[in-house]
């Protein structure tokens, strides 16, 4: 037990009693503690992911896999998602959609939603 002592006489200070018994293993501590958070700093920095290179989307390609230029009557973005209303649902090519980096298609009845996840923003200037 340590007792803490308002006594100016360093001799009978608890205190400095505990960290003369106690001291170094209070130091290799501290010393664990801040390797071990270098460590895992130098680790978290060396796995980083590399940024990838923004995507060139072929705009024939995608129109193509929408099934035509002429079946797209209107687009929007809004974050990830691209909000597109079609002429005709039935001409999509999903498989040809997904190798050109749409991650998820959302079908509704009166819209269609491409997900983008890498670079939603390039993906949508072909339809501008």
């Amino acid at each position: 037990m340590v007792i803490l002592s308002n006594s100016q006489d360093p001799t009978k200070n608890g205190f400095v009693d505990f960290l003369q018994n106690y001291g170094i293993f209070l130091a290799i501590g501290v010393a664990v503690i801040v390797l071990g958070a270098v460590v895992a700093v130098l680790l978290l920095q060396r796995n980083k992911k590399e940024v990838a290179p923004k995507k060139e989307y072929s705009s024939n390609e995608v129109f193509d896999a929408l099934g035509g230029k002429e079946n797209v009557l209107s687009h929007s973005i809004a974050g990830s998602r691209i909000s597109l209303t079609l002429s005709n649902y039935e001409n999509i090519d999903e498989k040809k959609l997904n190798e050109l980096g749409v991650s998820s298609i959302i079908k509704m009845s009166n819209k269609i939603t491409l997900v983008v996840k890498d670079d939603p923003n390039s993906f949508y200037k072909m339809f501008n």
